[in-house]
């Protein structure tokens, strides 16, 4: 019984310090599907971009680029999953306010786990503070 209180309380300090990244990271970290639909999306997406989670969950991540920006998912990610270590480009992403930022952004392919298939992770980095032009 011992060790299944410490597991326990083990598993919730670690949602806790997962829950304190997210939230608190300068960052934005996205999940999406291999089609580029967005499953889940960090709630540092609202300070950064303007955007509240809902708003960008459920949408394709090409969305918010800039039109001359739009990425060929399919074609980064079927580099990634013929060996390539992962995806990595500049990109112009709208904020709520209609003013574009520039932002570094890394994908990587995770591996199936269980039932699900294999998955999109991304983050953005802002690489500049002054908004683009449309």
């Amino acid at each position: 019984m011992d060790a299944e209180v410490a597991a326990r309380e083990a598993l919730r300090q670690s949602e806790a310090r997962y829950r304190l990244l997210a939230e608190n990271a300068s960052d934005v970290v996205f999940q999406s599907d291999l089609a580029g639909f967005i499953t889940w999306v960090s709630p540092s997406v609202t300070r950064v971009l303007g955007w509240e989670p809902e708003e960008v969950v459920g949408g394709h991540h090409n969305v918010l680029s800039h039109p001359d920006d739009v990425i060929d998912e399919g074609a980064t990610v079927q580099e990634i999953l013929g060996g390539a270590d992962h995806g990595a480009f500049d990109v112009r992403l709208r904020t709520r306010s209609g003013d574009y930022l520039a932002f570094a952004m890394s994908l990587h392919v995770v591996p199936a786990d269980g039932a699900d298939g294999p998955t999109i992770v991304g983050s953005l980095r802002s690489i500049a503070t002054e908004p683009h032009e449309a």
